[in-house]
């Protein structure tokens, strides 16, 4: 079976309606339709990223938060107390469900598309982290940049301490519980990392 391509998705008003101001302009008849159009292809790109085999693509972050968000008109409606308040409810729903059907990442080839980019870049910095290992790359590098030190140590010193890290098979738990040992022996141009030793 051929894979389905996914078109870009086309908004059926202009793009100045998709603004807190624009979606006034729609009566309710059409902020349903237009509502219910949105999310059933957001739901259906949420449902492809589910059926993958690949667990980076099911595991996606975007994937992730956004499984779930889009209830039905039926159910937005059941769950507020006022006619006014579905249509605030559905009004940031579209918004939101537009801003995702435009990311690249909605799609899982757009997602591949995108982690191949990320792993070329890395690759041509000089870091040799597997497409496998970007999501794990990825956590690491913000759960430093969180880190009150973040400003000592450049997103260089952390990739190539990532890097060595990984092809020492030492955890990311171990990594990021030495940070300050490993970001010095990177820092102070050791060859390689060794484990640390209490």
């Amino acid at each position: 079976m051929a894979r389905r391509q996914w078109r870009e998705f086309q908004p059926g008003f202009s793009p100045s309606t998709y603004t807190r101001q624009g979606l006034e302009t729609l009566d309710d008849k059409e902020l349903e339709r237009e509502y219910a159009r949105a999310r059933r292809e957001a739901t259906e790109r949420l449902r492809s990223f589910a059926r993958s085999k690949d667990p980076n693509i099911r595991g996606s972050a975007l994937a992730q938060e956004k499984a779930g968000v889009y209830s039905t008109i039926k159910d937005i409606k059941a769950g507020t107390g006022s006619k006014a308040e579905a249509r605030a409810v559905m009004e940031d729903l579209l918004l939101d469900a537009m801003r995702f059907l435009g990311s690249k990442r909605s799609t899982v080839s757009g997602e591949r598309e995108i982690e191949r980019k990320a792993a070329r870049s890395l690759q041509a910095a000089g870091y040799d982290i597997p497409a496998k290992d970007l999501k794990s790359f990825g956590s690491f590098m913000d759960w430093a940049r969180d880190r009150r030190d973040s400003k000592k140590w450049g997103s260089g010193t952390r990739a190539a301490a990532y890097d060595m890290a990984r092809k020492s098979k030492i955890s990311r738990t171990e990594l990021q519980k030495h940070y300050t040992y490993y970001m010095s022996q990177v820092q102070a141009g050791a060859d390689h990392l060794t484990r640390w030793k209490k």
